[in-house]
Order: C-alpha cells, then sequence, then structure tokens
C-alpha cells in the first residue's frame, strides 16, 4: 500500500464503516484471531472461454427467480455525470442482478430485457460449490466488470463477467476462510479502482484497496474497525457522520 494510501486511511474510516454497517450480518466468532494475510496471490492463465458479448441476444430463464420491480430512469440532464455502474453485463448502463439459489444454480437479471436469464460461472472443478459471489466491478480498468466467487475452503477467485457466463479464471488466492464476512464496497478510496472489505471471527474489520490489475487486484489489508464480532445488522445513512461515529463504536 503507498503511503498516500496510509495518510488517507484514518479519514476513510468512518465512510468505510458507514457503508459496511447495513451489509454486515452476525456469524459465530469462535476463531481466535489470525494475523496471516490471505494466501499470496495467484494470476492464472485465461484458458478457456471467453465471456459473451453484450451485442448478442440475451435469452430469458425458463426458472423460477424473484420478481423484481426496477425503479424508473431519470429523464431530466444530470447535472453531475453518473456514477459508472458496479455490475453492468448487458451494457445498457445500469447494473445487473447476480444470484445463486441453494443448489447452486445462477441466474442473472438483465435490465436491458427486465427479465431473468441463466448464467454459468466458469468451474475447473465441476463438483466445487460457492460459498458466496461479489460482483466487485471494473477491477482492471477495462470497462468490463469482473466477479467474485468465495469457495467454502477460503479460495477468493476473480473473473471477467459476460452476458451468459464468466471468463475462466483471471485470478485466485487462499486463506480468506479466516474471515466471516467480505463485502465488495466498490471504490471508497476515491482511485477510481474497486475495494474489498472483510470482517474476521473475533469482529475486526479490515480494507483491502484495488490496485488496478487482474493479476493482483488487491493490495495488503488495514484495520479500518474493531468491536463488529456481535453486531446482527445494522444501518447508517453514508452522508451522516454523526450517525456514523455514535453507530461505528466498538461493541462492548
Amino acid at each position: 500500500m503507498t503511503s498516500s494510501h496510509r495518510v488517507r486511511l484514518p479519514a476513510l474510516a468512518a465512510g468505510v464503516l458507514a457503508l459496511a454497517a447495513g451489509a454486515l450480518v452476525t456469524a459465530p466468532s469462535s476463531a481466535a484471531e489470525q494475523h496471516r494475510i490471505p494466501g499470496s496471490a495467484t494470476a492464472l492463465p485465461a484458458a478457456g472461454p471467453e465471456p459473451e458479448s453484450a451485442s448478442g441476444p440475451a435469452p430469458r430463464s425458463d426458472r423460477q427467480y424473484p420478481s423484481v420491480v426496477l425503479p424508473g430512469r431519470a429523464t431530466e440532464p444530470a447535472r453531475v455525470a453518473a456514477a459508472k455502474p458496479r455490475h453492468d453485463v448487458d451494457g445498457d448502463g445500469l447494473s445487473d442482478m447476480i444470484v445463486m439459489e441453494y443448489d447452486q444454480s445462477t441466474g442473472v437479471y438483465l435490465s436491458s430485457i427486465s427479465a431473468w436469464s441463466d448464467y454459468a460461472i466458469y468451474k475447473t472443478d465441476p463438483e466445487a460449490s460457492f460459498k458466496d459471489l461479489l460482483p466487485v466491478g471494473d477491477v482492471g480498468g477495462t470497462t468490463k466488470p469482473e466477479l467474485l466467487s468465495l469457495s467454502f475452503d477460503g479460495v477468493l477467485t476473480l473473473y471477467e463477467a459476460g452476458l451468459k457466463s464468466t471468463s475462466a479464471p483471471l485470478w485466485s488466492g487462499g486463506g480468506w476462510q479466516k474471515y466471516n464476512r467480505l463485502i465488495a464496497t466498490g471504490d471508497i478510496t476515491g482511485d477510481h479502482h474497486p475495494d474489498l472489505l472483510a470482517r474476521d471471527h473475533v469482529g475486526d474489520l479490515w480494507l483491502y484497496t484495488g490496485t488496478g490489475t487482474v493479476s493482483k487486484p488487491f493490495n495488503t489489508r488495514a484495520k479500518v474497525g474493531s468491536g463488529w464480532g456481535s453486531t446482527t445488522r445494522s444501518s447508517a445513512p453514508a452522508t451522516s457522520t454523526a450517525t456514523a461515529s455514535a453507530t461505528f463504536s466498538p461493541a462492548r
């Protein structure tokens, strides 16, 4: 992590925690604190299928997924540039939603057709299963979104997300079982690279800032909070410094 990031971290801590407050869920805190950083990043060869282009037709799924009602798009001219969508796989300028069901089947809700479509995540092991999927954003600066998968044995894997499926793995790293919650926060440091927030089993929060490259997507972690082991679920407006300061005091 660069010295400029170290200087900015104290000022960013309240904002980081405010973003995390609505997403943290309680989990067993029986494991002792581990200080080992997750296994070294491993860049993987891009062997395997390329993700489909967003220019092709988007197939609708026959599976029964939850209903979705999207808000209407603004018609007035924007006074400031709109934020870049984090997970726009169909190229229409709006983020799309990927879900994983209990049977490990995956689907994507495409805003361009307002319907669900089946979605395939590339697996080197056909029998592998995922604990979580994280739409992390444009990690490599290619204008295309990437997706993270987390396995039950703590392997975090990065893919490029296409219209119908992901690419082959671009990067993979082990040791992430030391955390009981990972949150794809988007860019919270202001450097235009997506970041990652993690909570360990004793309730400490760790920030992994983005690097801007898929071969090593995250920098070494920095601690940004503690006392979150007994947190269930809370929400706080990120724009309210007073609320954030009160909410993010360590739990006692």
